[in-house]
């Protein structure tokens, strides 16, 4: 995965450059409900994540 910084005064300071791979076409339905806050890990996290919000009564929404 190559990553790059993106500049721009829009939303979070903080951003993510990076081709998504998945279902574009939930990934633009959820964009329109939660905005434009996300959470993006990396590695092999999916199952401890999963564990994690499951111990704290959240709910993980996978969009892509």
């Amino acid at each position: 995965m190559k990553m790059r910084e993106l500049v721009s005064g829009c939303a979070c300071r903080t951003k993510l450059a990076e081709e998504p791979v998945g279902d574009m076409e939930k990934l633009f339905t959820m964009w329109d409900h939660w905005g434009w806050h996300r959470v993006t890990f990396y590695g092999e996290l999916k199952e401890p994540v999963f564990a994690l919000a499951d111990t704290l009564g959240y709910k993980v929404v996978e969009e892509a």
